[in-house]
């Protein structure tokens, strides 16, 4: 058997050696809210399922440049964010929505998706994605200067379209 000390690896190392570990993994798109009002959405690969009694998601967000992105940002000031199922019906959009904008742009504008109001919840939604969670943060941890973490409480609301009901 092959060990790996990740301690004596690179970061990308490190990376690859994740990615590659933990299969299949689930794409998230994320929206969140800034306090101006600009709805930002980003696809997130370290997003998995936390425990199901209560139910939990976490989400991992990589640090730019020492800076925490617009969806960090706009989690912490809200305390809300929108997670989103991914599936091959919107999954060009989803990559779309991962480009870097300046925070005043909508990346569900520039990804071409549709936003849509929550009655209860302060953050739209993406009207092309079949499964929306609509979460509030439970706790934020900062683990270095490159990644944050989300541990989201169970959702306020969970939405299905009609297809994907067994």
């Amino acid at each position: 058997m092959f060990m790996i000390d990740p301690a004596r690896q690179s970061e990308r190392d490190n990376y690859r050696l994740m990615i590659g570990s933990i299969i299949p993994r689930p794409i998230a798109l994320v929206t969140t809210q800034s306090r101006y009002g600009v709805v930002n959405a980003a696809s997130f690969s370290y997003f998995n399922i936390v425990t199901s009694n209560p139910p939990m998601v976490s989400v991992s967000v990589q640090r730019r440049n020492e800076d925490s992105k617009d969806k960090a940002r706009n989690a912490l000031d809200n305390d809300v964010i929108d997670i989103h199922s991914t599936d091959e019906a919107n999954v060009k959009f989803v990559n779309q929505a991962a480009a870097h904008l300046a925070p005043n742009e909508s990346e569900i504008a520039y990804a071409g998706l549709t936003a849509i109001p929550r009655a209860k919840m302060s953050v739209p939604g993406v009207v092309e994605a079949k499964i929306k969670l609509w979460e509030r943060i439970a706790e934020w941890l900062r683990a270095d200067e490159w990644d944050e973490w989300e541990l989201d409480r169970h959702p306020e609301r969970v939405r299905m379209e009609d297809d994907m009901i067994a």
